[in-house]
C-alpha cells in the first residue's frame, strides 16, 4: 500500500475586483460581505448594482443639463427642436418643491411604521418583565433560578436601553424635515399632525422604556403602561392611514 495520503483541498474563489467608473471622478467598487462566506461573482455584482442605481439617479439632472449644453453647442434653426426637447427634460429637475413634500410624507410613513414596531418590542419587554417578577417571587428558596432570572432582568434592561437609543435617531430627522418644509410648494395636512404626534409618541414610549428592567415595577404599573402604549398605537395607526392617503 502507498504511504501517500491525498488531502482534499477546495480552493476558495478569488473573484476579480469589480468597479464602475462614473463621470466626475467617481468610482464605484463592489463590496464583499465576508460574514456570509467567500464572495461570489454574483454577490459582488449585486453589491455593485445596489450602489449603481442611486448613484445614477443622483446624477440624472446633471446629465440632463449636459444634454442641453450639447444641444446648444451648434445651435441653429434645425437644432431648435432638439434644444427644446432637452430643456423640457431639464425642467423636470426644477419640480423639487412638490417632490420635497412627497419625500417628507414617505419619511414620516417610515417613521410611523418604525414606531409601531418599537411598540410591539416594548410590549414584549413588559410582558417578559411580568414573568420575571413572578418568577423571582417564586424562586426565594432557589438560588440557581434567582440567578438565572436576575441575569434575564439585566438583559431586559440592556434591550430597553438599546430601544431608547433607536428612538433617539428619529428626533434629528424630524428637525431636518421641519427645515425642509419651507422649501415645499405645499404641505399636506397629515404632515402637520405627524410632526406633533410623533414627538409625543416618542416621549411616551421613552418614558415606558425608562422603567423597563426594574424589579420594582408592579403588575398594576405594567398594566397601565400597556394601556398607554395601546393608545399610542391607535394614534399612530390613524396617522399611518392619513399619510397613506396623501397623493404623491
Amino acid at each position: 500500500m502507498s504511504d501517500t495520503q491525498t488531502i482534499a483541498c477546495v480552493d476558495l474563489p478569488n473573484p476579480p475586483q469589480l468597479t464602475i467608473a462614473l463621470p466626475f471622478g467617481v468610482t464605484l467598487s463592489a463590496v464583499a460581505d465576508f460574514s456570509k462566506g467567500p464572495p461570489t461573482n454574483l454577490a459582488l455584482i449585486q453589491s455593485l448594482l445596489v450602489q449603481l442605481s442611486p448613484a445614477l439617479a443622483g446624477m440624472s439632472c446633471i446629465f440632463k443639463m449636459l444634454n442641453v449644453m450639447m444641444a446648444m453647442k451648434n445651435i441653429s434653426i434645425n437644432s431648435l427642436p432638439k434644444v427644446a426637447s432637452a430643456v423640457a427634460e431639464l425642467s423636470e429637475c426644477f419640480l423639487f418643491p412638490a417632490q420635497i413634500a412627497c419625500m417628507i410624507v414617505d419619511i414620516l410613513k417610515l417613521i410611523v411604521t418604525f414606531l409601531l414596531g418599537i411598540i410591539e418590542s416594548v410590549e414584549s419587554l413588559l410582558n417578559f418583565q411580568l414573568n420575571i417578577s413572578v418568577g423571582l417571587e417564586a424562586a426565594v428558596d432557589n438560588p440557581a433560578l434567582q440567578a438565572s432570572l436576575t441575569c434575564a432582568q439585566g438583559n431586559l434592561a440592556t434591550t430597553s436601553a438599546q430601544l431608547q437609543q433607536s428612538l433617539s435617531l428619529i428626533t434629528p430627522i424630524l428637525s431636518i424635515i421641519q427645515s425642509l418644509s419651507s422649501l415645499a410648494a405645499s404641505i399636506p395636512g397629515p404632515v402637520g399632525k405627524a410632526m406633533t404626534a410623533i414627538p409625543e409618541a416618542i416621549s411616551t414610549i421613552g418614558s415606558v422604556l425608562s422603567g423597563a428592567g426594574s424589579s420594582s415595577v408592579s403588575v398594576s404599573t405594567t398594566a397601565d403602561q400597556l394601556k398607554l402604549l395601546e393608545q399610542v398605537r391607535s394614534t399612530l395607526a390613524e396617522l399611518q392611514t392619513l399619510l397613506a392617503a396623501v397623493p404623491c
